[in-house]
């Protein structure tokens, strides 16, 4: 089994994450260098989007630091130098019952419900449960399904009130903790324009995902992003940034920001 870094009072064993008490996050070997690494204080000035960041950060190295040079999740999967020795995959023994933690701490704050969604695609869940650990309290709306988030932030903005906002992925710079989005299927390449008309109508769940962004490299000119349920796992992505420090994407199509809340 893969080291865990849970702390629990009824057990020691990260299997019995989804049936033991209210968990709290340490922070495990290697994982302050990541940190470090992929996250300068001095340039992230949203201090939710950091805390939001670094748990992402924690939750890809416990996976095994896999990781794929581009913003197509199905490019090559490599290993970051900083792994341990396990990998995993949300089907393995000890991964599988982190995924678990991820719909009843993250989705359901330690309730019951999560027991219903252990077969759901638990990409909305990994999202859930960066913003429930990094204290976001009442100001996210927690789901297993992105939509709810990326529409929060449509409503937010067409409606000039607080939190959450949605854009067009070239209408402003990402910065640290924002969330990057892509439509799936039917609603693959909606950018903001579709997005709002979509809220206008009324419109309710849609096919879609996101991924976190975790570090910034204008230098370089990319950006890493860290999803969950990208190829069954806790995947890096990387994007590519223009001269104005926009990403540039044909997959992601609009990004969440979380500087307002």
């Amino acid at each position: 089994m893969a080291p865990g870094f849970y702390s629990m009072r009824a057990a020691d064993s990260l299997a019995a994450v989804p049936f033991g008490n209210r968990c709290r996050i340490e922070n495990p070997r290697g994982v302050s260098r990541l940190s470090q690494q992929f996250l300068k204080p001095e340039e992230t000035a949203n201090a939710l989007g950091a805390s939001v960041a670094r748990i992402a950060t924690e939750e890809w190295w416990y996976f095994g630091c896999q990781y794929v040079d581009s913003d197509d999740s199905q490019a090559q999967i490599q290993i970051a130098e900083q792994a341990h020795a396990s990998k995993g995959d949300g089907s393995s023994p000890g991964f599988r019952e982190r995924v678990w933690s991820y719909f009843r701490f993250g989705v359901f704050d330690g309730g019951d419900e999560w027991r219903n969604y252990t077969r759901w695609a638990w990409s909305g869940a990994f999202i859930s449960h960066c913003f429930r650990q990094a204290g976001c309290a009442d100001r996210f709306p927690y789901s297993p399904a992105h939509y709810r988030y990326v529409m929060e932030g449509v409503k937010n903005r067409a409606e000039n009130l607080p939190g959450l906002k949605t854009y067009g992925i070239d209408e402003v710079r990402p910065q640290i903790g924002d969330l990057l989005f892509k439509g799936r299927m039917e609603t693959a390449g909606w950018n903001y324009p579709e997005l709002l008309q979509h809220y206008k109508s009324g419109g309710d769940h849609f096919r879609s995902h996101c991924d976190i962004v975790t570090g910034i490299d204008e230098a370089a000119g990319h950006l890493f992003l860290i999803g969950g349920n990208v190829r069954n796992r806790v995947l890096r992505l990387k994007v590519n940034l223009d001269d104005r420090g926009q990403a540039v994407s044909k997959i992601y199509t609009a990004l969440v920001s979380v500087q307002e809340i």
